[in-house]
């Protein structure tokens, strides 16, 4: 991923994403603490310590926007399983359910986190009978007939 601009949502972005962003001149990064109400386009949207401060519902909606309006490519850090101080609990079966895929486990002093990727331009695989050769033959339009 090579974005132009990138938009760290939630707790300031980790020093490794701050070295990537820092590594392309001219690459335009912004930090915001709270969901925004609306938002500019970003090439690269990272959604971190915020997820787990939101209500469920609200964590949600705002996945499923940044996946259906916002661009198609976020990366989200969370908190997996029970951890009684925060607002709202995630499960990894509920970010595959809205098209994420796991990138990362990573260990804490408090339990795992997970890192999920959405991209719009890979977020699903092609399946095999979608291509002219199960259902386009044109050489055949005037020899069959449905």
């Amino acid at each position: 991923m090579q974005p132009r601009s990138v938009l760290c949502l939630g707790a300031p972005c980790a020093s490794a994403v701050q070295e990537y962003v820092a590594a392309a001149p001219g690459r335009l990064t912004q930090h915001v603490a709270e969901p925004p109400q609306t938002l500019e386009r970003y090439d690269l949207v990272i959604v971190a310590g915020l997820l787990e401060r939101l209500e469920k519902s609200r964590g949600e909606q705002l996945l499923a926007w940044l996946r259906d309006l916002q661009g198609g490519r976020f990366l989200v850090l969370v908190p997996i399983g029970p951890r009684p101080h925060q607002l709202s609990q995630w499960e990894g079966n509920e970010l595959l359910a809205l098209g994420l895929v796991l990138a990362g486990r990573y260990p804490g002093a408090e339990g795992e986190c997970h890192l999920y990727r959405y991209d719009l331009n890979n977020y699903k695989t092609v399946p095999d009978w979608f291509n002219a050769r199960f259902w386009a033959h044109p050489e055949r339009w005037d020899k069959d007939f449905w």
